[in-house]
């Protein structure tokens, strides 16, 4: 009696935690991440959202971003243009038992204004042109 008693409660201290390990297969990790390529350069998305309008300088741009891809001038201001490959990819690891990760491609030109060596607007597009006409209330 005395066996089974101990046996019992053996099978109770293991189960338990088993039971709430197999019962909590929960997400152990879900990862999204945002590069952007040029050349031999990879940066952060995050980079890129560090750009504020009035406080971010041209020099900001030339020492973190690298030279643009193509420069126009714009009425008053300079708009620059920088063409990335956007990479981003994306991992969900659930314990135990899944395992998926991706990663999508795109075109990402960043558009930068600038007047007197400070950034007045940028935005985002799609395609590299010689004509930069921004959107109408469109910003980044």
């Amino acid at each position: 009696m005395c066996f089974q008693l101990i046996r019992k409660k053996i099978i109770n201290f293991t189960a338990v935690p088993l039971l709430l390990l197999v019962s909590g297969c929960a997400v152990v990790d879900i990862d999204k991440t945002t590069y952007l390529k040029k050349d031999n350069l990879v940066i952060e998305q995050s980079l890129i959202d560090e750009i504020i309008i009035g406080m971010t300088t041209e020099q900001w741009l030339k020492n973190y971003i690298g030279k643009p891809d193509f420069v126009q001038k714009h009425n008053a201001s300079v708009v620059y243009q920088y063409r990335f490959r956007q990479l981003q990819h994306n991992k969900v690891r659930v314990l135990l038992a899944y395992r998926q990760q991706n990663i999508n491609e795109d075109d990402y030109i960043l558009n930068v204004e600038l007047s007197q060596g400070v950034v007045r607007n940028f935005w985002r597009s799609h395609t590299l042109v010689e004509d930069i006409s921004k959107p109408k209330g469109y910003e980044y």
